[in-house]
């Protein structure tokens, strides 16, 4: 009888273990303010609203963006302290779009974390998703495009369209960095004909450039000269041009294609940047050439954020 007993009481302990064990499964301890929740991995997938570029985020293999560039996009952002809550809502533009700078770094490397927030967001007054990355609110794009727009999602080019104004996305012009995503495939005095980022980066009065072409006519009958094979695919190539700092001097940009001379940009010590923008429709062959304006001078000059711009 006392062996029976035993078994019983055993049995009885068994099943008491075992219901007690889901509900201890499910006490998980909630996240606190500003807690590493994961890791913001870098992308290649560049993201389009409207047809303008905006920065983009992976986040568990989600895209991701920020909620407050998105007033540049046709979405009104408002902030309300006491609720704490970020609600998002079609509205016009009220500032311009920042700058998306190439992201170099490897594919799906970590880049920085993000973090829980308490913060509420909310979409066309649906609550969606959202992280503080870096102090800033990222929401999905699948959630602003799917409220306010619609998408577009080129798998061969790894582009992401989407609009804000219920129109179906319009694929934007084709940008690239002369001396980073077009490179000149032959140079003069190559020493004195640097493309970057490949050399580092180079200031123009006060400013750090990742991004241009810079060169140095220290010889005088071989002006450093950069050649690049466009194919007609670009209609303009724009940006800035002056002085590197610290080297002065005076020099001739001069900018060429197919044979025919397009710019002559003068540089001169002293001088503060200053914009420019070429029209190269069609150039299947263009020329930056940089020479010195007289003997005496041993210029530096910088071609900054060079970009060429062309249709699809």
């Amino acid at each position: 009888m006392k062996k029976v007993l035993r078994v019983i009481a055993a049995a009885l302990t068994m099943c008491l273990i075992i219901a007690v064990m889901p509900l201890s499964a499910q006490v998980v301890e909630a996240n606190q303010l500003g807690d590493i929740i994961g890791n913001v991995l870098n992308t290649n997938i560049r993201v389009y609203i409207n047809g303008v570029e905006i920065m983009g985020y992976n986040i568990e293999k989600n895209t991701y963006v920020i909620a407050e560039d998105l007033r540049a996009y046709g979405v009104d952002v408002r902030w309300d302290e006491n609720a704490r809550t970020l609600s998002l809502t079609r509205g016009p533009s009220t500032r311009s779009p920042k700058h998306v700078p190439l992201n170099l770094e490897p594919e799906g490397s970590i880049a920085f974390y993000y973090i829980y927030t308490d913060v509420v967001t909310r979409i066309n007054g649906q609550r969606v998703t959202s992280y503080n990355l870096r102090g800033t609110t990222a929401v999905k794009i699948d959630d602003v495009a799917a409220a306010f727009g619609q998408r577009i999602w080129d798998e061969e080019k790894r582009e992401y369209y989407a609009t804000t104004d219920g129109t179906r996305p319009r694929l934007p012009d084709v940008t690239a960095y002369l001396g980073s995503d077009v490179r000149a495939y032959q140079s003069t005095s190559a020493a004195y004909y640097q493309e970057f980022p490949r050399n580092g980066s180079f200031k123009m009065a006060g400013v750090t450039y990742n991004y241009g072409i810079v060169g140095n006519d220290y010889l005088t009958n071989s002006p450093p000269t950069g050649y690049y094979n466009l194919n007609g695919q670009y209609k303009t190539l724009s940006g800035l041009y002056g002085p590197i700092d610290g080297r002065g001097g005076n020099a001739i940009i001069t900018i060429t294609g197919d044979g025919k001379i397009l710019s002559e940009l003068e540089s001169r010590s002293g001088d503060l940047p200053k914009s420019f923008s070429v029209d190269i429709t069609g150039v299947q062959q263009l020329v930056i050439s940089f020479s010195k304006i007289n003997s005496y001078s041993t210029p530096y000059a910088a071609l900054a954020n060079a970009i060429l711009t062309g249709p699809r």
